[in-house]
């Protein structure tokens, strides 16, 4: 497989937890999607191109369980024969990946959330990191569901600060916070690169080290997450999502 780019997974988590389902755009390939199925061994994958996807009930089963249904209006664009960018197609990937997030924190608006971002520094200035490392060990010891939000955006800030000493910080608060993680995705923990956090988890000797281990290298393994992914683009992922990209200064 040439270029390609992961557009959706349901990440192992919600009603199809126990068979993952993607969904890869291979623009360089005859067809121009991948439709993937399974993981590991149990992994098998159709291509197909747009027209084919809209004509087969199969296909839209497939993209509602790799949550990927924002994608159908370009599909029918493409099938029509109008040219639609990677870039065009990445861009409402990510923007439906952080509305997906946003419908995890109940009980918080978007507008609370930009709110947030918008009265802090992300990345943060370093005299802030060690107040950000402190606030979230004092959610760890009094968890509150309503605090997962905030939690969010520190973790978010500490990923931009990029120090792979805060990847078991972050994979604690990942694995504390209620309700499918509380919206805070594994890959928040690698701000300094998968590699990077993969060598400082493994010399950590904390038991729960190994667990953030093993999740990351199933993620990396058992899915196309990683292929393309670098901590560049993960932080305007999530500048999108908080509207940091709308500063000036960004």
């Amino acid at each position: 497989m040439g270029t390609h780019y992961h557009l959706a997974s349901n990440h192992f988590d919600g009603e199809h937890a126990n068979n993952p389902y993607r969904v890869v755009y291979t623009p360089e390939d005859d067809a121009d999607f991948q439709l993937v199925e399974g993981a590991m061994h149990s992994e098998y994958a159709t291509v197909a191109s747009a027209r084919e996807i809209l004509a087969d009930e199969r296909w839209q089963s497939h993209l509602e369980r790799a949550d990927c249904l924002w994608l159908r209006p370009y599909l029918e664009r493409i099938a029509a024969g109008e040219e639609v960018s990677a870039a065009d197609l990445l861009t409402a990937r990510d923007l439906a990946s952080a509305a997906r997030w946003a419908d995890r924190t109940a009980g918080v608006s978007r507008e609370d959330e930009r709110a947030w971002a918008a009265a802090v520094d992300v990345p943060p200035h370093p005299e802030a990191v060690s107040e950000i490392r402190r606030t979230l060990r004092e959610a760890l010891t009094e968890p509150d569901a309503t605090n997962w939000p905030r939690c969010r955006l520190a973790c978010v800030r500490l990923f931009a600060h990029g120090d792979p000493a805060d990847a078991l910080l972050i994979w604690r608060v990942r694995d504390a916070a209620p309700g499918l993680a509380g919206g805070i995705e594994t890959e928040l923990c690698c701000g300094a690169g998968l590699e990077a956090t993969l060598a400082a988890l493994r010399e950590a000797s904390a038991p729960d080290a190994a667990d953030a281990v093993a999740a990351l290298e199933r993620l990396a393994e058992e899915s196309t997450v990683f292929d393309e992914w670098t901590p560049a683009a993960y932080r305007r992922f999530w500048g999108r999502y908080y509207g940091l990209d709308e500063r000036p200064e960004v």
